[in-house]
């Protein structure tokens, strides 16, 4: 399924993003869903406008987490390989330069954020970008790589759609239980 497929169905359920909370451990108390909101207009040819697939807020007993979230296709890879080597796939490699974009005029731009799209105590972002399918990491080298990156960025995550997708069974599974 492509990256517009996944967009359009996911603008359609965005409470589907929720679960993505469940990586940090956040949303317990309120969760919001903010989908194609435009946080810098286009400025010339040289710098464009800002519009993340979608931001997500949780609340818990902390405060409000804000996180930009960027929907790369499911059949996208992570990672290329090249002589031995694992590299970060050209995709995956534009979605992180998007985040990193949107994170930093996020944080530099908290009161429009706040007043203008009405971002509650929003303080800063963080950053997901979902790519690929769980199969790709059963490598044992892509998976300590893409582990790694995960451990070092805690405020940026690379997750791919299958560990969403576990997410989204997790909270029916306990919706179901309760």
């Amino acid at each position: 399924m492509g990256e517009r497929r996944l967009d359009q169905y996911i603008s359609k359920h965005p409470v589907l993003l929720t679960a993505l909370l469940d990586f940090k451990n956040t949303g317990h108390h309120a969760a919001w869903v903010v989908p194609k909101k435009s946080i810098r207009s286009k400025i010339s040819n040289e710098v464009p406008g800002l519009i993340p697939d979608f931001i997500v807020g949780g609340k818990n007993s902390f405060g409000i987490t804000w996180y930009v979230v960027e929907l790369k296709g499911a059949q996208h890879s992570l990672f290329t390989k090249h002589s031995g080597r694992l590299y970060l796939s050209s995709e995956a490699n534009r979605g992180l330069c998007q985040v990193l974009e949107y994170m930093h005029f996020c944080n530099t731009s908290q009161s429009f954020l706040r007043d203008v799209l009405k971002l509650h105590n929003f303080v800063s972002a963080e950053g997901f970008i979902f790519i690929g399918r769980k199969y790709e990491t059963d490598n044992p080298r892509a998976k300590e790589l893409k582990s790694a990156f995960n451990n070092i960025n805690a405020h940026l995550q690379i997750r791919s759609y299958d560990a969403l997708l576990r997410c989204c069974e997790r909270i029916i599974d306990s919706w179901q239980s309760s």
